[in-house]
């Protein structure tokens, strides 16, 4: 009796050791599992540091690839790829993107040309988008104090207030505030502009306008002055005064020599202009006497 207590306590001492045995394997199969689990999570949360990681270091003089909300990055097979926001989410490819962004990284070409005037509706754009863009839409802002330079000697260079619309006929736009590229093909649309030197002829019909940087702080600040004066919105001449007087500090016997001569009325707003955007109007020329 003795030896059969003694046989059946040995067999339940290995059956006890066996059962914690499973019992640890199962446990660490379960830790595993579990662990194997998470990985997908950690993976979605590092995807945007991934993307930006994707995005082409800009060569010296080149412009970052990404310096403005909800541009197009470049990357380096020459695509074009989402930016993600500081808070890592990533813009959609129809956020609008500053025109010259786009002309910088070739995803467009364009052409500017005169139309022979110097103030308003003067400049043509035609636009068309290139195989940069990957075939994706794009869509693009025309930023305020847009400068235009003028390779013609004797004739001005221009200063762009807004994009009007898309050229719907010889003499007709649908106005829009953006410009829309969803093909390939070449479109045109219709710019704003204003002369940026007095003394000098309009741009020529079918004249050719080469883009360059922002104008001055000083004269972006009389073309948003402008947009803020209703008075502003019908009078040319008001604007255009406004825009020679800080860039070539015009007098009013001057503008009326070359067939700008200012109304009471047309001055009034030309100084509302300059009001408006914290200039101190009686530092010009214009606004002293004759």
């Amino acid at each position: 009796m003795a030896r059969r207590s003694s046989r059946f306590l040995s067999r339940e001492r290995w059956l006890s050791g066996a059962r914690r045995w499973i019992a640890a394997v199962s446990f660490g199969a379960i830790v595993v599992a579990f662990a194997l689990a998470l990985v997908p999570a950690a993976s979605t949360r590092g995807a945007p540091d991934r993307l930006e990681a994707r995005v082409v270091a800009p060569t010296r003089g080149a412009l970052p690839p990404c310096d403005d909300v909800g541009v197009l990055c470049t990357l380096a097979n020459g695509s074009v790829e989402n930016a993600v926001s500081a808070d890592g989410a990533a813009r959609t490819e129809l956020d609008p993107i500053p025109l010259l962004q786009a002309i910088a990284r070739e995803l467009v070409r364009a052409r500017f040309v005169g139309t022979g005037g110097a103030s308003g509706a003067v400049v043509r754009l035609h636009i068309q988008r290139t195989a940069k863009a990957g075939g994706r839409p794009l869509r693009l802002r025309v930023p305020l104090g847009t400068s235009l330079n003028n390779a013609a000697a004797g004739q001005q260079d221009m200063v762009v207030l807004r994009l009007l619309g898309k050229v719907a006929g010889p003499n007709s736009y649908a106005p829009t505030d953006l410009i829309e590229l969803l093909d390939n093909r070449l479109h045109e649309y219709v710019l704003e502009a204003f002369c940026a030197e007095a003394h000098k002829q309009n741009p020529a019909a079918g004249g050719s306008l080469s883009v360059g940087p922002l104008s001055s702080s000083e004269l972006r600040a009389v073309l948003q002055g402008s947009r803020l004066v209703p008075a502003a919105q019908k009078s040319l001449k008001a604007i255009q005064a406004a825009v020679w007087a800080v860039t070539d500090d015009i007098s009013r016997s001057e503008l009326a020599a070359i067939g700008y001569a200012l109304t009471p009325s047309e001055l009034r707003t030309a100084r509302a202009i300059m009001t408006a955007g914290h200039l101190d109007w009686q530092h010009y020329r214009l606004f002293q006497g004759r």
